[in-house]
């Protein structure tokens, strides 16, 4: 026997740049939330202010005293990552300031690493400062600059965005942009259950996301130090 399995709601996370537009007419009556996720057409949803994140990672570096800032960003396909960059470029533009060398991962540590010595490589001596989409490419970044002889803070300042629980334990700790995951689970379910009472339409709301600031960030020095590393 065949039998039917019905939902009364939907959360729906979807991390990529994929238009769902058809969700429109297949759950015409299911209530859908988009949970920090762009589906491609207007819904209730709940969004982490990604580009706000990225914009206050970069203002940190800026009031600190940085004017040349290089870029590590994710995949351009994922919508965080799309979002992160845009805020670095608003926030350099905001300030009057040229973009500095951009280089590309895909979100591990070895994607940082490996990004990160071609930035040495290529560009030493162009940026003061490296803001990072997130904070397992900047670990990679980290090490790359340790391997190269490369002081963090002293010679360069890194910040990355996530605070995952490992990020006060980076060596040194990462000053890093922190997401509010517990509230944005608290109001996506509240999102859905007020549609599903009927209480209230759903609403797009958004969550602002904090600076968490910690030792691999701080002010430039005058002379950019590389130590050179025996092997």
């Amino acid at each position: 026997m065949n039998s039917v399995h019905q939902v009364c709601g939907i959360l729906l996370y979807l991390p990529l740049r994929i238009d769902l537009r058809d969700l429109q007419d297949v759950c015409q009556n299911v209530p859908i939330v988009a949970v920090d996720s762009n589906l491609g057409y207007k819904c209730p949803a709940i969004y982490i202010q990604q580009e706000l994140g990225s914009r206050i990672a970069t203002q940190h570096l800026i009031q600190l005293g940085h004017r040349k800032i290089a870029y590590l960003q994710g995949p351009l396909f994922w919508r965080a990552a799309e979002l992160r960059f845009k805020g670095w470029l608003k926030e350099l533009k905001a300030a009057g300031l040229k973009p500095g060398p951009v280089i590309t991962g895909n979100w591990t540590a070895e994607s940082g690493f490996e990004a990160t010595q071609k930035l040495v490589a290529q560009h030493w001596g162009d940026y003061s400062a490296l803001v990072a989409g997130n904070d397992q490419m900047a670990l990679g970044a980290i090490r790359a600059f340790e391997e190269s002889g490369i002081q963090i803070p002293r010679a360069i300042s890194v910040v990355g965005f996530d605070d995952i629980p490992e990020a006060a334990f980076f060596r040194p700790p990462l000053s890093t942009i922190k997401q509010d995951f517990a509230t944005l689970a608290r109001l996506s379910v509240e999102c859905l259950m007020s549609q599903l009472n009927q209480s209230q339409p759903g609403r797009l709301r958004t969550i602002r996301p904090t600076l968490v600031g910690r030792e691999s960030t701080a002010a430039p020095s005058n002379r950019m130090v590389r130590v050179t590393v025996a092997r």
